[in-house]
């Protein structure tokens, strides 16, 4: 973007700024639109080399200016402090680092711009002082006793945990200490030898691996010492400026926080104890006999418990007043308006970009009205393939190339400045569209994505061969002198099967829908085997189905489509959110479908709020642009009115007309619809399972769009089937399909995934409270002041009436509606539709909220008695909300703590945890891809899928789609190379003292089992080493036992037998003429080859050192691999 800033601050309305900034006092810049605020912060910055603090009115605005700032300065230079969180909730880890990163980087004397809302600077932090005297800088190096740097973290408020993956956690793995510091944008990992730090690297927190050395590394406390507190004004530099970004509206927004907060401490009374607190004169005698002081009679319930809660005691001392009085030591600059008088004014003179409301003539028009007026409109977009596209479409439209230029850049805003001679256009405006936000992933709060595999003694495991087992352990045996670590399964009779590390691939964790707990299996009974057998069987039945349908559908002449028109394009790029990588190729796999001869049967699965919806009007669009009529068929009335109302709004700038049929519609209203479409008169036609009447008669059927097929009956799939039989169709599913399913399908079902949230999504802010009416009142205004809507789910009917009476009475200019599956179904209807249109505030439900409904204007969730609720069932519930780019809250209701079973306290604190996107819960989500999976193969198969566990019958469902495949085409296929037995005589295994978290030991040994290439094996030995420190020997050798393993398999080889000095490799007497080719390739690497006349032939290597027969076995397989082509091992890693 220095383009724009060259351009930008050589113009005299900048250079004016500049020289009446330098004389201090206050400036009011007027006419400031669009991103043009944070133009002046970076000039502030870049040119005048000033510290920034820059005030928004909202921390929505503010994260919208630091998103800004960072595309003009850089991440390094801009940082954000966000206000402490209303309900007097904790800081999380990343707000903590925020706040930490801001007054870290103003405590070493850097001038970075800071941005913040105003109702920040109400929050009291700790005094410069205090910030300098808690810092504790660790250099590479130095002598530091591991014990004195742990006590220090834990006493800081770091946390340990077994992986660091957000920050204020550390980890301790033997020499290694890994840390994410507080304010820090990424961890580092420090080695130890002895008492001296003998390494210090930065790395990455989702591959763990390091990234680079480091000098030193400085470390901040979480939450310093409330002593000495001051406001944020206290640690800028004498030189700074504050912009206020709109002036009057920030500091109105800055007094009606202080008046929020003041609020929520209830009473004057309390105030009054709580300034007392603050000022240390409240003996404890004092508190007991203000707890029952009269003049607190007649508060709330909530007021009296807020006396037993801690008071921020400082947040009550820094007041508007303080603000100002602390401000007029520095030079202040308002833009666009100013609560006081100022000492000079300036007027920048620009206008805001106009709202095209995507209307890309328009647009065309305006660019050749600023070419004629000398003014050079800039358009900005995103992506080199966004504005590529942008700027096809207005040549398209007539504009000349030299009437516009096109850049990549990202600024949420356009304006125009006549005196700079530019306009500054941006896609997201043109278009009415959110823009993304990049900045909030500075600091990352994930959930780590390997958990949902992870074992920990007493999960139910699957062995390939004898079933269904309970994990319980890693353990050593000892075999024949020599130490192994082996897996622990109990079985039923308690029968215990020990596995050896190089046979866990047989092992799987199982899965089944949550709360279901299977059987053991019985090890020597015949149930396990006849169990997959039948599953098989029944899987064996489902595959030919599919392939067979498959291959008939590609054989049946369908409709070839047109390809890409300009109208196709336009409308494409009028989409008001950002297509995700998911969604685009999911887009272009449905409209390659359409454009070929056979008909499309595609699925698209995704999440709620993904995009699965705009993919279908895409579709539907190439549809009618090509003549034909489209059918959008949904299993519910809210649905269809739903999608009628999307379909309208999206496609309302083009010629199409679009119905619904649906029980809202009168008869004659229904006739003449159906009257309409039968003379090709209606376009698009959206409707629930009346459009399979044989009354509903289409004059040019082309496309059939079908949400949710699985909800459907019998009856009406069969319909479904006579319709599809030649034209294209296209299904949705708000479940997801797992990737191994998908790829077992492949040949069998076009699928496209979408698992990319949208990239305007933000994470779901998730607290758990104690049930509070003052929390629900405060929770439901403060959505309801930012014109948003409410669910409150209360899952019990016979008690519904009562919660919405309270409700009433605690907030009674509220519209409130009550919805529950006992509900009459034209009236439950009835009731979401007017939800929907913003008849209602605040809609009161069971578990019944619509899984299919898209509603953006919901952005704030409360669960009653949330303690009751599975996690997958809440999980569901809260991904009903934060379906905009707007910020998501969901407040789950539960009685005290010790009213709670210990496993509703566990679900809760997972609920906490696993609140950034993508994390998914990965149990629920693991739920949900088992019920994908049933939705897509038949509702009976939940049965096996429970009974065999998830991970087994995908397995089962790959062979028995190959076995069809091979079957069609009369092959028989490879028969599978049998196992590879191993025998070495050495300690093979991670010592406890070097690894001592048994999950992480088994997660090594599971991804060694699995590894197929020696490239693979030397990048874990790296991952290792780097992580854990120097290999131990028995970790060596167990890195040596897997490269003898993939070497072995390489080889076809049976049986390989390690005991130094010396090692024995056997082969199968299997047809393959491998005598000729084992002699010369073994002779030429100075091997002795021995053959028997009735065994294995077999190959004896003196081992020597590691590298040497290494190399030499590579000579031998490279060899062999050339003289025998039936035979090829994978050759890539030697």
């Amino acid at each position: 973007m220095d383009w724009l800033k060259q351009r930008l601050f050589e113009t005299n309305s900048f250079r004016e700024l500049g020289d009446v900034q330098r004389d201090g006092g206050r400036i009011l810049v007027k006419s400031v639109p669009g991103s043009l605020p944070v133009l002046i912060a970076a000039y502030l910055s870049e040119r005048q080399s000033k510290p920034v603090l820059f005030v928004a009115e909202t921390l929505e605005d503010a994260e919208e200016a630091a998103d800004d700032l960072t595309v003009l300065l850089g991440e390094t230079q801009v940082c954000l402090l966000p206000p402490r969180p209303h309900f007097n909730r904790p800081l999380t880890a990343v707000e903590q680092s925020e706040r930490a990163e801001v007054l870290l980087t103003l405590a070493r004397g850097e001038r970075p711009v800071v941005v913040t809302a105003a109702a920040a600077l109400l929050d009291s932090l700790p005094a410069p002082s205090a910030i300098t005297k808690n810092l504790y800088t660790i250099t590479k190096g130095e002598t530091l006793p591991r014990e004195s740097l742990l006590k220090y973290l834990v006493d800081s408020g770091y946390k340990r945990e077994m992986f660091v993956e957000a920050v204020g956690q550390f980890a301790v793995r033997g020499a290694v200490v890994d840390i994410y510091p507080f304010g820090s944008a990424q961890p580092v990992r420090i080695e130890y030898f002895g008492e001296d730090i003998e390494s210090l690297r930065a790395f990455d927190w989702s591959s763990q691996k390091s990234t680079g050395e480091i000098a030193d590394v400085t470390l901040m406390a979480a939450e310093l010492s409330r002593e000495d507190q001051t406001n944020l004004l206290a640690h800028l530099p004498q030189d700074s400026v504050i912009l206020w970004n709109e002036g009057r509206g920030a500091w109105t927004t800055l007094r009606r926080a202080f008046d929020e907060r003041q609020d929520w401490f209830g009473s004057r009374k309390i105030r009054e104890l709580a300034e007392r607190v603050v000022n240390g004169v409240l003996d404890e005698d004092e508190d007991e006999a203000d707890a029952s002081d009269d003049s607190l009679e007649g508060e709330s319930a909530d007021d009296n418990e807020l006396r037993d809660e801690p008071l921020p005691a400082a947040r009550v001392v820094i007041s508007p007043d303080d603000i100002r009085k602390a401000a007029r030591d520095f030079a202040q600059v308002y833009l666009g308006s100013a609560p006081y008088e100022t000492d000079h004014t300036l007027d920048m003179a620009a206008t805001p970009q106009e709202r095209f409301a995507a209307n890309l003539p328009l647009v065309a028009d305006k660019l050749k009205e600023y070419h004629a007026q000398g003014i050079r409109p800039v358009l900005l977009c995103d992506t080199d393939t966004a504005g590529e596209r942008l700027a096809q479409i207005l040549h398209e439209r007539g504009c000349p190339e030299d009437a516009f230029e096109v850049r990549e850049g990202g600024l949420h805003h356009g304006f125009t400045m006549p005196s700079a001679h530019i306009a500054v256009l941006v896609d997201h405006d043109i278009f009415g569209r959110m823009r993304r936000r990049r900045r909030f992933m500075k600091f990352k709060n994930v959930v780590p994505l390997h958990d949902i595999d992870a074992l920990k003694p007493g999960d139910y495991v699957v062995h390939v061969d004898y079933g269904i087992g309970r994990y319980m352990g890693l353990t050593k045996i000892e075999v024949g002198g020599v130490q192994r670590e082996v897996l622990k399964i109990e079985y039923r009779d308690d029968v215990t099967l020990f596995v050896k590390l190089e046979n866990l691939a047989q092992v799987q964790k199982y899965s089944g829908r949550d709360g279901f707990h299977p059987p053991l299996s019985k090890i020597g009974g015949r149930d396990w085997r006849d169990l997959k057998k039948k599953t098989k069987k029944s899987l064996l039945s489902i595959a030919e189905d599919l392939i067979k349908l498959y291959a008939q559908r590609r054989a049946v002449g369908g409709i070839p489509y047109s390809p890409d028109t300009p109208w196709q394009r336009e409308m494409e790029a009028s989409f008001p959110y950002e297509d995700t990588p998911d969604q685009m190729r999911a887009a272009e796999d449905v409209k390659h479908d359409m454009e070929r001869p056979a008909p499309m049967d595609r699925l698209i699965c995704g999440d709620v709020g993904y995009g699965k919806t705009e993919i279908a009007i895409r579709a539907a669009f190439k549809a009618v642009t090509d003549g034909k009529q489209v059918a959008v068929l949904v299993p519910t009335t809210i649905l269809a009115q739903q999608h009628y109302r999307t379909f309208r709004e999206r496609l309302s700038r083009w010629p199409m007309q679009i119905e619904v049929v649906s029980r809202f519609q009168s008869t004659r209203e229904l006739r003449v619809t159906l009257k309409r479409l039968t003379e090709g008169r209606v376009d698009i036609l959206i409707g629930t399972h009346r459009l399979l009447s044989k009354d509903v008669q289409f004059n040019d059927l082309g496309l059939l769009i079908i949400d949710e097929e699985h909800r459907f009956g019998v009856v009406q799939k069969e319909r479904i089937k006579s319709l599809r039989a030649n034209i294209d169709v296209l299904s949705m599913s708000a479940t997801p399909i797992p990737r191994t399913l998908h790829m077992a399908l492949m040949g069998a079902r076009d699928l496209s995934q979408i698992n990319t949230p949208p990239p305007n999504r933000l994470p779901i802010e998730t607290d758990v409270v104690q049930f509070s009416e003052k929390v629900i009142k405060d929770a439901i205004l403060y959505e309801l002041e930012r014109g948003g809507q409410v669910f409150f789910v209360h899952n019990r009917i016979e008690s519904i009436d009562a919660v919405k009476r309270m409700l009433e009475r605690v907030l009674p200019k509220v519209r409130f509606v009550v919805a529950h599956g006992k509900t009459d179904e034209d009236k439950l209807a009835r009731v979401m539709v007017d939800f929907i249109e913003g008849n209602f505030d605040v809609l009161i439900s069971t578990m019944i909220i619509e899984s299919g409904l898209d509603l953006p204007n919901v952005n704030t969730m409360i669960v009653n008695r949330a303690d009751r609720f599975g996690v997958a069932q809440l999980h569901q519930l809260r991904g009903r909300i934060g379906r905009s780019s707007r910020k998501a809250y969901a407040y789950l209701l539960v009685p005290p703590k010790f009213e709670m079973s210990r496993v509703a306290r566990q679900r809760l604190a997972a609920l906490t945890n696993f609140s950034s996107l993508g994390a998914g819960f990965q149990v629920a989500m693991r739920d949900l891809e088992i019920r994908g999976a049933g939705n897509l193969l038949g509702r009976e198969q939940s049965g096996y899928i429970n009974a065999v566990g998830f991970e087994m019958y995908q397995r089962l469902i790959e062979e028995a789609v190959r076995e069809v495949k091979l079957e069609a085409v009369g092959a028989n296929g490879d028969e599978p190379p049998p196992e590879l037995k191993l025998k070495i005589e050495a300690d093979a295994f991670f010592p406890e003292p070097y690894m001592p978290e048994g999950g992480m030991r088994l997660n090594y040994y599971r991804e060694l089992s699995r590894a197929k290439n020696l490239a693979a094996v030397d990048e874990m030995e790296r991952d290792v080493a780097d992580r854990f420190g120097r290999l131990p020997e028995a970790g060596k050798n167990l890195f040596d036992m897997v490269r003898v393993r993939v070497l072995g398999e390489q080889l076809g080889a049976e049986k390989i037998s390690v005991d130094r000095p010396e090692c024995i490799i056997e082969f199968p007497r299997d047809g393959v003429d491998r005598e000729r080719a084992l002699d010369i390739a073994a002779r030429s690497a100075g091997f002795t080859v021995e053959f028997s006349a009735s065994g294995p032939f077999s190959i004896r290597l003196p081992l020597g050192m590691l590298t040497d027969w290494q190399a030499k076995l590579g000579h031998v397989l490279k060899y062999l691999q050339a003289v025998s082509p039936a035979k090829k091992p994978e050759l890539a890693a030697i």
